[in-house]
């Protein structure tokens, strides 16, 4: 699934995420602005940031980065051509450390949604950044002590 001349790109890619001192962090969402403000405002607390307009470029630096996996994947459900279920459902055969899941999304039932697609939490869109930061601190940060989730 990689994508022609992609690989200088995903190589800069991963050598940010292996550089960072503080979790990392994949951000899955086709809004430009999100992505960028999301990125932005973990970089600034000390994540690594990988970030994918879509699933299809989500899981190709999934794929790349199969020895670097992330701590957490913030995941929007409405994405073009394969949604955010549809993406849970390709990143379980993947044969990688299976990172836990936080849902973006407006969509009512966000909690169910989550359960149903195996996701640990969903932020409801708009969210506060004190809400974000919060939540990526609790699945993020690499820690022996707390179990992983099982794929």
């Amino acid at each position: 699934m990689r994508l022609p001349g992609a690989e200088g790109v995903l190589e800069g890619i991963l050598d940010r995420i292996r550089a960072a001192t503080g979790g990392r962090v994949l951000v899955v969402d086709d809004d430009e602005v999100v992505r960028g403000f999301v990125g932005d405002a973990l970089r600034a607390e000390g994540y690594a940031v990988a970030a994918a307009p879509d699933a299809g470029a989500a899981l190709d630096l999934l794929w790349a980065a199969w020895e670097d996996q992330p701590d957490v994947i913030l995941l929007d459900l409405l994405l073009p051509a394969v949604d955010g279920r549809g993406f849970t459902d390709l990143y379980r055969e993947l044969p990688v450390r299976r990172a836990p899941i936080v849902l973006l999304s407006a969509q009512d039932e966000l909690e169910r949604i989550a359960a149903e697609t195996g996701a640990v939490a969903g932020l409801r869109k708009p969210f506060e950044l004190h809400e974000l930061l919060a939540t990526v601190a609790r699945y993020a940060r690499p820690d022996a002590s707390r179990p992983r989730p099982e794929g």
